[in-house]
């Protein structure tokens, strides 16, 4: 079993042990560990010397470490490799190291859009014939899947440009797409002062009495209009 195929069975191990169960995660103080594989839709690289370097297409493998400031706002360090040939069958390696910015919508859902932009370490390995490094820009975006508290899924898209100097010549463009799992824990959670469920954050009735039952903007209800509130009232058909 080659190393490529390992990575792919223990992402799919970890999907398939993962139960539903709440939203949560993606708060203040959180730290979030992944791993990841897809695929990388590569662009050739040219030579100094008028020549290229035709890189096929292959999967790609990874991990990453990262750390929520907000809700919304997260950065990460990521390491992904990619193992492919030349177009004449020539080994090649190409591996990055990044540092991402996030932005993260739809606090307290499950299912959570992101967008990211970032830079990094390129390095392309040619088996015997060229080794460079570069710093690259990347920019993209994807999907948040909240399965469980502290369990994730995560889908990204990004293109990634790399201007090279030295041994290569103009510029290179790629686009890659993976899937992952992502572990979210340490946080406190969101502040929710009158533990109606809505944080804080959110809440246009921040002192809601305990018990009552509120709407999604943390509002009590009263739907006899008696003046007790749903949740507390007995009666509440009065």
């Amino acid at each position: 079993m080659t190393v490529r195929t390992k990575i792919s069975c223990l992402v799919a191990a970890v999907l398939l042990m993962a139960a539903p169960a709440f939203a949560a995660g993606g708060n203040d103080g959180d730290w979030e560990l992944g791993i990841f594989a897809g695929y990388g839709f590569l662009d050739d690289y040219d030579t100094n010397g008028g020549g290229s370097f035709d890189l096929e297409d292959d999967l790609l493998a990874g991990a990453r470490a990262g750390y929520w400031f907000t809700p919304m706002w997260s950065a990460e360090l990521s390491w992904q490799t990619l193992a492919t040939e030349t177009g004449l069958g020539t080994d090649a390696d190409l591996s990055a190291t990044r540092i991402n910015l996030l932005a993260n919508f739809r606090e307290g859902q499950k299912l959570r859009p992101f967008a990211t932009f970032g830079i990094g370490e390129e390095r392309l390995d040619v088996n015997g014939l060229l080794r460079v490094d570069d710093i690259a820009a990347n920019v993209g975006g994807g999907l948040r899947y909240q399965m469980a508290e502290t369990f994730g899924l995560r889908w990204d898209v990004r293109y990634v440009w790399a201007d090279h100097s030295n041994a290569l010549d103009g510029t290179q463009e790629n686009i890659e797409t993976s899937i992952g799992a992502s572990w979210i824990f340490g946080g406190s959670g969101p502040a929710d002062s009158d533990g109606d469920g809505v944080s804080d954050r959110k809440d246009k009735c921040p002192d809601t009495p305990r018990g009552a039952t509120v709407d999604a903007m943390g509002c009590p209800k009263d739907s006899d209009k008696d003046g007790v509130l749903d949740g507390i009232d007995r009666c509440p058909d009065t």
